[in-house]
């Protein structure tokens, strides 16, 4: 009776397919700035499924500064008795979002004369802004006028709209203010009340005298209203 010795021979597993994943990263990312996977799980003809190694991702027209889906593909390392007859190969999706604004700079306030009408004021056409990929431009503004009231003394906050060329430039709605102060009324002394005249017995002292004729006059404006004024009396 002569030994017979028998191999038993390993089962060899075929690729079925392989987990795209994806990712969505900020406009402006650069390839080289993807966090890319170094693995990729996969599922083989027996039913089982494990990672297996990737090898360099590629994606020939990747763009950042474009929004849109991009698909990067790679090699993978077969462990031994694995076979890929397919030739399926990894994928990973990288989604670049649309540029977008993140913050707007706050221009800096004004403040006008009494009686400046909205028309008149000198607001800034566009802001400085903020994109999520941190590069900066100006933007259009449209100003509200709001409740300003230039015939009225105080402080105004206007609010602004900001002017894209897309919508989903300002996906977040963000708007600017600006502070605009309107400054009290600045009056004119047009003419001052003929004061009476006063008669002071000989050797009344000066400080009396000054005391008697008071620190204020009568005074008319130029917009018609009577007052009071500062005076400092000389002789």
């Amino acid at each position: 009776q002569s030994d017979q010795s028998v191999e038993v021979l390993e089962q060899v597993k075929i690729i079925t397919s392989m987990v795209m994943e994806s990712v969505t990263v900020p406009y402006g990312t650069r390839a080289s700035a993807l966090s890319l996977p170094t693995t990729v799980m996969t599922s083989f003809d027996d039913g089982t499924a494990m990672p297996l190694n990737a090898t360099v991702w590629i994606c020939d027209n990747y763009n950042p500064l474009e929004a849109g889906s991009y698909i990067f593909t790679a090699g993978v390392t077969l462990p031994n008795n694995t076979q890929n007859p397919d030739d399926i190969v990894p994928q990973f999706q990288v989604i670049v979002e649309n540029k977008y604004i993140i913050a707007v700079t706050t221009p800096d306030p004004l403040s006008v004369n009494f009686g400046t009408l909205y028309d008149d004021l000198s607001v800034p056409a566009a802001v400085a802004v903020t994109y999520n990929d941190n590069s900066e431009a100006e933007v259009a503004v449209n100003w509200e006028k709001g409740n300003y009231n230039g015939a009225i003394a105080g402080d105004y906050t206007l609010k602004g709209i900001l002017v894209t060329d897309i919508p989903e430039e300002n996906k977040d709605n963000l708007g600017v203010e600006l502070k605009v102060t309107v400054i009290e009324r600045l009056l004119e002394i047009s003419s001052v009340v003929n004061q009476l005249n006063r008669n002071f017995i000989f050797g009344t002292s000066l400080d009396k005298i000054l005391t008697t004729l008071g620190t204020e006059v009568d005074v008319k404006y130029n917009d018609g209203t009577d007052g009071k004024a500062q005076v400092d009396w000389f002789a």
